[in-house]
């Protein structure tokens, strides 16, 4: 069954200012300074690297956990992870390695003191789970709680 979530306020707000921003540096691009041109040409290849790996949606059934993103999708076998429901205060002191933490959601490493390191695939921060795989990696993700 296909779960989608809604975004947080805070990423949509910061979704919109990033779309403005590179807006306005392709505008406002000085084609004669090569610092101009690297600077944003990098700020567009993270805005495209974060957008596709969007969440759009969940899809769970009795053998898998798929998260669909832009481009491509997650799969966790049920089987081979362990899942525990977490409350949005555990993720809030959560450190950003490297990510996104508000442009098309919560994507990438994070670290905090009790969960540790872990990758973080979600719209918001309201219905997430914690999925522990047999090789320890960790991945933060949204998922209903009926699941």
């Amino acid at each position: 069954m296909k779960h989608f979530f809604l975004p947080d306020w805070l990423v949509i707000i910061i979704s919109l200012i990033c779309i403005v921003i590179l807006i306005i540096l392709w505008f406002t691009l000085n084609r004669f300074n090569y610092i101009s041109i690297i600077a944003v040409l990098l700020y567009t290849f993270f805005f495209v690297y974060f957008a596709i790996k969007i969440p759009l949606y969940t899809y769970v059934d009795e053998k898998n956990i798929i998260v669909k993103q832009l481009v491509g999708k997650k799969i966790f076998c049920r089987e081979e992870i362990k899942i525990t429901y977490l409350e949005t205060k555990i993720i809030n002191d959560a450190i950003r390695m490297f990510g996104s933490g508000g442009f098309g959601g919560y994507i990438g490493w994070f670290r905090n003191t009790s969960l540790g390191k872990f990758y973080m695939l979600s719209v918001n921060t309201k219905e997430i789970a914690l999925i522990e795989t047999k090789d320890g990696r960790k991945y933060v993700l949204n998922l209903p709680k009926n699941y």
